[in-house]
């Protein structure tokens, strides 16, 4: 066979194979990259799930240790107990319903607005499960014998003091709650979810449907796939519509549950429908043309063939002389023709092209490959890619030594090396750095037997790794608040005190509405921050409902920043609560007036004053509660403010001060951005995880701790109060850092120290004292803060100390 017609059949074949390899290469790595996300996603709404579940059974264990040693009969009759069942699921909008449920099979109080007592459930799933078992029980989807609407539930067994089965305390979960989370997270048509227990029963879907669909049918991967690994994904026809789905799944933990996300197959393989379709139209342009100039070349060897037969029969004659000069000058007009449409095409690819010789240097660039790179051809022609700021990196990120070049391997090996990931840095100081995906083809020469050059063809993909990193951020940001909501409520319970129960849950009740009223403030400005006069206006509401001509707020507009919000917040909720008690909300004829401003000259500071006229007459306290303490430590401690209080007759005045750096005027506006990102930044010192061990014996100083590096991403270990309890956590725990208050109740903290510093364990030290006195001696070059101490102080510290450590691992 002749050269031309084999390169003939290469033109037309080789382009449209290529194309369909290269499309063959993206659908398979779509379909993986839809998996990983469902994978991904999987996981961020499994760890909303988990916080959900864990509030619910906190609710569970709360509710059974208020009922006590109540009998049923009792319970049942108790509009005390009726009325705790319904504040909590008022305040909790994860929960749709609360049952009582008494050994017998029958409900005996609820959530509802009438306790509906009397209703049969014997009949129900987590009624036979529990009545045999203990331990928390995740309830099949079901229609509500009440509403009709469809839900799960979490129960768990009550025990009687000899062990035996004594009633039911059940949680039904707001469907409404879990789809508006998944609804904001995920969109709909493109995405399904489904809670699925391990048996593969439904516990949720969405999007919702009218009846109970069925369970996860037997053919599907997921029941052999759970039992090798807790996350994963897989494909599978979905039951609802018929239509394949590529899912991913993530377990819930220590139960028996799984979230399952979806993505609808085609949705997702329909970018690579549209990139697939460019790939065969360039492939079967390029294949045209090449055909074209083959056939051309055919023509052009027939005409030389002829003409060169014919030259050899006039050649002595100039008539002959003459035709051979023409037709030279043909044949280099129609080479020069042939170069242009080449160049054309050259010039018009939306790829970037580059050609690098043997050496490695560039030798020619279209001008995608300028706008990829930033320069001008003339500034990266007869220079290696690398002058150019291009580093090839394996999947890992790492840059890949001098020989593994694309060039080079494609000169190397003559084959072509197909999606090779490329870090490009900027070409001008303070520009993006981007990521491109390159392909090297080797190029030969007829007369070559080894490639003279390669083509290397660049494609930017540099919105994918910031979508990575996106998402990232968004699981990173859902576990802190997650972790931090919890923690904050955790020290309201153990903190709160009252003498009585009733006293007890009417306190931590308010307290804990008082921080979701605030969470909800900052949620609805996407956590840019709350306005003063709507905090104000959430904790007077009750009141102002009765008496709202002698409650006067009276302020410029000022936007409190997210980490100020919640505790003051919870200090006027302490202020108001006060009040009505006590004070001048207390009666009809009370007074309150509370006015602030922003001090911008002198103290630098917000200031804000509480006034009460009217009331009954007030005297200063003989002994300070929680409350006051909750108050100052808010203040003063956390956010580095000043409290004032004066008890003339007529009423209670306050007068509290806020750095600037809390408020400013105005509403939350989309500029306040850049305060969480300089939020963020503050954090990037300290790596998220960091475990840390607290020891303080002061409780509010403690808790202040705790929140401080839970908001900076730490895992808290402890906190411990006594040198015996910080010995043993010093031991045995893995540790990463630790902060140590010097004095423990009278007793140094530096056999803690020694312990941590034989582990080699980095800590510092926190002390009120202005002076160490000469125990501290061997430690005196250890880093140490004064008290009080701001996440600010924290976040650097810690940083500065885990930094220190890593510098002397490398080492």
């Amino acid at each position: 066979m002749r050269p031309l017609t084999l390169l003939l059949f290469a033109s037309l074949v080789l382009p449209i194979a290529t194309a369909g390899a290269a499309a063959w290469h993206a659908r398979v790595r779509t379909i993986e990259d839809t998996q990983r996300r469902a994978a991904d996603m999987a996981v961020i709404l499994r760890e909303h799930a988990l916080r959900t579940f864990e509030a619910q059974s906190l609710a569970i264990a709360w509710i059974d240790s208020r009922l006590g040693s109540l009998t049923w009969e009792e319970i049942q009759a108790s509009g005390d107990v009726h009325e705790m069942l319904r504040r909590v699921a008022r305040t909790s909008p994860h929960i749709d319903g609360l049952w009582l449920v008494r050994p017998e099979g029958y409900t005996v109080n609820s959530a509802d607005y009438f306790p509906m007592t009397g209703t049969d459930v014997r009949s129900r799933e987590y009624f036979q499960v529990l009545r045999e078992h203990d331990g928390l029980h995740l309830g099949e989807m079901i229609r509500g014998y009440l509403k009709g609407n469809l839900n799960f539930n979490l129960s768990r067994r009550r025990s009687s003091p000899d062990g035996t089965f004594n009633g039911i305390i059940l949680v039904t979960s707001s469907m409404a709650y879990f789809e508006d989370f998944w609804t904001q997270a995920l969109s709909p048509g493109q995405h399904a979810v489904g809670l699925v227990r391990s048996d593969g029963e439904f516990l949720a879907r969405w999007p919702a449907m009218e009846e109970i669909p069925d369970r996860v049918p037997a053919y599907s991967p997921f029941y052999e796939l759970i039992k090798d690994a807790p996350t994963g994904s897989y494909s599978t026809t979905s039951l609802s519509d018929g239509e394949e789905r590529l899912y991913g799944y993530a377990k819930l933990g220590a139960l028996p549950g799984y979230m399952i996300v979806g993505a609808d197959k085609k949705a997702a393989l329909m970018p690579w429908r549209q990139q697939a379709a460019g790939f065969l139209v360039m492939a079967a342009f390029v294949s045209l043309t090449l055909a074209s100039a083959v056939l051309m070349a055919q023509r052009r060897e027939r005409l030389l063939s002829q003409e060169v037969d014919r030259r050899r029969r006039v050649e002595t004659t100039l008539v002959a002389k003459e035709e051979h000069l023409s037709a030279i000058s043909r044949a280099e007009a129609a080479l020069r023709h042939s170069e242009q449409r080449f160049r054309t095409l050259f010039d018009s690819l939306i790829q970037g092209a580059v050609f690098v010789d043997r050496d490695g240097e560039v030798t020619s660039v279209n001008p995608a490959a300028e706008r990829i790179f930033g320069r001008a051809a003339d500034t990266i022609i007869g220079h290696p890619l690398e002058d150019q700021g291009f580093h090839p990196v394996d999947s890992e990120g790492v840059a890949l030594p001098p020989e593994r070049q694309p060039g080079s391997v494609a000169l190397r090996t003559g084959m072509i090396l197909n999606g090779l990931l490329v870090k490009l840095d900027p070409a001008r100081p303070g520009g993006d750095q981007r990521w491109l995906m390159a392909d090297a083809i080797p190029l030969r020469r007829p007369s070559e037997e080894t490639p003279s050059e390669a083509c290397i063809l660049l494609s930017d993909i540099t919105e994918k790794p910031r979508a990575e990193d996106a998402q990232r951020i968004l699981m990173r940001e859902v576990d802190h608040r997650a972790k931090n909501a919890l923690a904050v409520a955790q020290a309201l319970v153990r903190l709160t005190r009252a003498e009585s129960h009733d006293e007890f849950i009417e306190a931590l009740d308010g307290r804990i509405a008082a921080l979701a009223r605030a969470h909800t403030l900052l949620a609805r400005s996407h956590w840019r921050g709350a306005l003063l006069r709507g905090l104000l206006e959430e904790e007077l509401e009750p009141y102002r409902a009765r008496r709202s001509d002698h409650i006067v707020l009276d302020g410029p507009p000022v936007t409190l920043d997210p980490y100020a919000a919640q505790p003051l917040g919870m200090v006027l909720h302490e202020l108001a609560t006060n009040a009505a008690k006590h004070g001048a909300l207390s009666g009809t004829e009370g007074r309150l007036e509370i006015r602030w401003w922003l001090d911008t000259r002198d103290r630098q500071a917000l200031c804000l004053t509480w006034t009460e006229r009217g009331g009954p007459t007030v005297a200063p306290p003989t002994r300070k509660g929680f409350g006051s303490d909750l108050i100052m430590a808010s203040i003063s401690s956390q956010l580095g403010g000043t409290v004032a209080f004066a008890w003339p007759p007529e009423g209670l005045q306050a007068t509290l001060t806020l750095p600037l750096s809390y408020a400013r005027a105005g509403e939350p506006h989309p500029a306040d951005d850049q305060a969480t990102a300089q939020a963020e930044a503050a954090r990037e010192g300290v790596p998220a995880g960091l475990r840390v061990l607290v020891v303080e014996d002061n409780a509010l100083v403690a808790m202040q701790m705790v929140e401080a590096l839970t908001h900076l991403g730490c895992v808290v270990v402890g906190p411990a109060a006594t040198i015996d309890r910080a010995l043993a956590l010093a031991a045995a725990e893995p540790l990463d850092a630790a902060v140590l208050d010097i004095d423990l109740q009278g007793q140094p903290v530096f056999p803690a120290a020694e312990a941590l510093a034989e582990r080699g364990v980095p800590f510092l030290f926190a002390t009120g004292f202005h002076e160490i006195d000469e125990r501290s001696a061997p430690w005196s070059t250890a880093p140490h803060l004064r008290k009080p101490i701001n996440e600010k102080q924290l976040a650097t510290a810690l940083g500065s100390l885990v930094g220190r450590k890593t510098a002397s691992t490398s080492s």
